[in-house]
Protein backbone atom coordinates (compact mmCIF):
# COMPACT_ATOMS: atom_id res chain seq x y z
CA UNK A 1 0.00 0.00 0.00
CA UNK A 2 2.56 2.31 0.98
CA UNK A 3 4.66 1.65 -2.66
CA UNK A 4 0.77 2.28 -4.35
CA UNK A 5 1.13 5.93 -2.68
CA UNK A 6 4.64 6.79 -2.91
CA UNK A 7 5.19 6.08 -6.66
CA UNK A 8 2.40 8.39 -7.70
CA UNK A 9 4.21 11.13 -5.13
CA UNK A 10 7.31 11.19 -6.84
CA UNK A 11 5.90 10.72 -10.37
CA UNK A 12 4.77 13.93 -9.47
CA UNK A 13 7.47 15.22 -7.74
CA UNK A 14 9.63 14.78 -10.94
CA UNK A 15 7.14 15.78 -14.14
CA UNK A 16 6.88 18.97 -11.83
CA UNK A 17 10.42 20.43 -12.29
CA UNK A 18 9.62 21.43 -15.70
CA UNK A 19 7.22 24.01 -14.01
CA UNK A 20 10.57 25.92 -12.42
CA UNK A 21 11.63 28.85 -14.55
CA UNK A 22 14.87 29.85 -15.35
CA UNK A 23 15.65 33.31 -14.47
CA UNK A 24 16.03 34.87 -18.21
CA UNK A 25 12.67 33.41 -18.86
CA UNK A 26 11.51 35.10 -15.50
CA UNK A 27 12.55 39.15 -16.65
CA UNK A 28 10.88 38.73 -19.80
CA UNK A 29 8.03 39.84 -18.32
CA UNK A 30 9.89 42.54 -16.38
CA UNK A 31 9.35 45.91 -18.27
CA UNK A 32 12.43 47.95 -17.48
CA UNK A 33 11.16 50.57 -18.45
CA UNK A 34 8.80 51.51 -15.66
CA UNK A 35 11.41 53.27 -13.34
CA UNK A 36 10.56 55.42 -10.40
CA UNK A 37 10.44 59.23 -10.96
CA UNK A 38 8.29 60.19 -8.30
CA UNK A 39 7.67 58.23 -4.72
CA UNK A 40 4.53 59.91 -3.48
CA UNK A 41 4.96 58.82 0.31
CA UNK A 42 1.52 59.25 2.42
CA UNK A 43 2.40 60.38 6.41
CA UNK A 44 -0.28 58.31 8.01
CA UNK A 45 -1.83 57.02 11.13
CA UNK A 46 -5.01 55.26 11.35
CA UNK A 47 -6.52 57.55 14.28
CA UNK A 48 -5.85 60.51 11.84
CA UNK A 49 -8.78 62.11 10.20
CA UNK A 50 -6.90 64.07 8.12
CA UNK A 51 -5.55 61.01 6.52
CA UNK A 52 -8.47 59.46 5.55
CA UNK A 53 -9.78 62.39 4.04
CA UNK A 54 -6.53 62.71 1.72
CA UNK A 55 -7.08 58.43 1.50
CA UNK A 56 -10.33 58.83 0.20
CA UNK A 57 -8.84 61.12 -2.51
CA UNK A 58 -6.10 59.14 -3.44
CA UNK A 59 -8.10 55.82 -3.58
CA UNK A 60 -10.34 57.87 -6.12
CA UNK A 61 -7.30 59.03 -8.40
CA UNK A 62 -4.51 56.10 -8.17
CA UNK A 63 -6.24 53.58 -10.51
CA UNK A 64 -5.27 56.00 -13.32
CA UNK A 65 -1.55 56.18 -12.19
CA UNK A 66 -0.96 52.49 -11.84
CA UNK A 67 1.62 52.64 -15.10
CA UNK A 68 3.02 55.83 -14.10
CA UNK A 69 6.16 56.22 -13.42
CA UNK A 70 4.86 57.50 -9.56
CA UNK A 71 5.12 54.61 -6.84
CA UNK A 72 2.57 55.44 -3.63
CA UNK A 73 3.75 54.22 -0.74
CA UNK A 74 3.25 55.14 2.99
CA UNK A 75 5.20 55.87 6.63
CA UNK A 76 3.00 54.76 9.61
CA UNK A 77 3.18 56.53 12.62
CA UNK A 78 -0.48 54.55 13.79
CA UNK A 79 1.70 53.30 17.06
CA UNK A 80 5.05 52.21 18.33
CA UNK A 81 5.31 49.07 16.60
CA UNK A 82 4.47 50.66 13.24
CA UNK A 83 6.63 53.68 13.68
CA UNK A 84 9.86 51.31 14.34
CA UNK A 85 8.91 49.06 11.31
CA UNK A 86 8.55 52.44 9.03
CA UNK A 87 11.96 53.73 10.41
CA UNK A 88 13.50 50.32 9.09
CA UNK A 89 11.54 50.38 5.63
CA UNK A 90 12.51 54.21 5.93
CA UNK A 91 16.61 53.28 6.21
CA UNK A 92 16.22 50.08 3.08
CA UNK A 93 14.72 53.11 0.83
CA UNK A 94 17.53 55.17 1.76
CA UNK A 95 14.74 57.61 3.28
CA UNK A 96 15.88 57.92 6.87
CA UNK A 97 16.14 61.75 6.62
CA UNK A 98 12.55 61.57 5.50
CA UNK A 99 11.49 59.78 8.97
CA UNK A 100 13.75 61.80 10.89
CA UNK A 101 12.33 64.99 9.74
CA UNK A 102 8.87 64.17 9.57
CA UNK A 103 8.56 61.71 12.30
CA UNK A 104 5.01 61.43 13.82
CA UNK A 105 3.79 63.69 11.05
CA UNK A 106 0.38 62.78 9.65
CA UNK A 107 -2.06 63.80 6.93
CA UNK A 108 0.09 64.93 4.42
CA UNK A 109 0.88 63.23 0.79
CA UNK A 110 5.23 64.16 -0.02
CA UNK A 111 6.37 64.43 -3.50
CA UNK A 112 9.72 62.83 -3.40
CA UNK A 113 12.59 62.88 -6.24
CA UNK A 114 13.60 58.97 -6.08
CA UNK A 115 17.37 60.27 -7.00
CA UNK A 116 18.34 62.90 -4.35
CA UNK A 117 15.74 62.04 -1.55
CA UNK A 118 14.64 65.53 -1.74
CA UNK A 119 11.06 66.52 -0.93
CA UNK A 120 9.42 68.18 -3.74
CA UNK A 121 5.79 69.43 -2.75
CA UNK A 122 4.04 68.50 0.33
CA UNK A 123 0.47 68.12 -0.14
CA UNK A 124 -2.42 67.98 2.51
CA UNK A 125 -5.64 67.43 3.13
CA UNK A 126 -7.35 70.10 1.57
CA UNK A 127 -6.37 69.97 -1.83
CA UNK A 128 -9.14 69.36 -4.09
CA UNK A 129 -8.97 65.58 -6.16
CA UNK A 130 -9.10 67.01 -9.49
CA UNK A 131 -6.38 69.94 -8.59
CA UNK A 132 -4.58 66.30 -7.18
CA UNK A 133 -4.46 64.84 -10.36
CA UNK A 134 -3.76 67.41 -12.18
CA UNK A 135 -0.77 67.49 -10.11
CA UNK A 136 0.00 64.28 -10.48
CA UNK A 137 -0.53 63.71 -14.31
CA UNK A 138 2.43 66.88 -14.27
CA UNK A 139 5.09 65.08 -13.00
Amino acid sequence: MKSFITLPLLVLFLLSSPLLINSTEANEGINTDDEVEVIALRMYADWCGYCKTLDAKLDAIKPEFQNSGIWFTYFDFTDEFTTSQTKKQAAQLNLAHLFEAYEGKTGMLLLINPETGEVQREITSEIDPNELKELLKSL
